[in-house]
């Protein structure tokens, strides 16, 4: 009965992927559907390829690798951001926290539990002071590594209104793995 309700000549398209470690649906209705979703889906794996810090040729992890380098206009404007919600927040929201997520193993085959010590010691190495962003060149402290996806599907949810809206998609629903818009 929904799909009766629109317009003529209007089409609905669904997807399911995998991407930032999670399952993302992407359904999108009006005359270009699939095209918007076609579209977003290669937005997902570009910014996936850019910010992941699992992909070994990303970004992020070539940054967390060296400890500092340049980066895209598009990820220093998105390391800008989370450094400025981890002072609105106090440090409630810290992209830093790669150390600790990392000794747990959350996106490995292997999770564990570490030692209430290694989290002690792995905290030491969390907190915003640890990055600088100056332009597109970025230096993280010594030990310090920086995970984006606590603000990247955010980031995504965004670019992929704005590819519906290009392509003229006149509603849908994108849920990135808890991330919903």
């Amino acid at each position: 009965m929904l799909f009766s309700l629109t317009a003529c000549g209007d089409s609905s398209y669904t997807t399911d992927i995998f991407a930032m470690d999670t399952v993302m649906k992407l359904t999108a209705n009006g005359a270009n559907a699939q095209t918007g979703v076609e579209a977003a889906v290669r937005e997902i794996n570009r910014l996936e390829s850019q910010l992941s810090n699992t992909i070994a040729s990303s970004e992020i992890s070539q940054l967390n690798a060296g400890g500092s380098g340049t980066v895209s206009e598009e990820t220093a404007q998105l390391l800008t951001a989370a450094l400025t919600y981890a002072q609105k927040t106090d440090g409630a929201f810290d992209m830093t926290i790669a150390p600790v997520v990392s000794a747990w193993g959350i996106t490995t085959d292997t999770p564990r539990v570490p030692s209430q010590e290694e989290i002690t010691s792995l905290l030491q190495l969390v907190g915003s002071q640890h990055v600088t962003v100056s332009g597109t060149a970025v230096t993280l402290d010594a030990g310090c590594s920086v995970d984006l996806g606590g603000i990247a599907k955010g980031y995504a949810s965004d670019r992929i209104a704005a590819i519906f809206a290009e392509n003229g998609v006149t509603s849908g629903v994108v849920s990135l793995g808890g991330n919903v818009y």
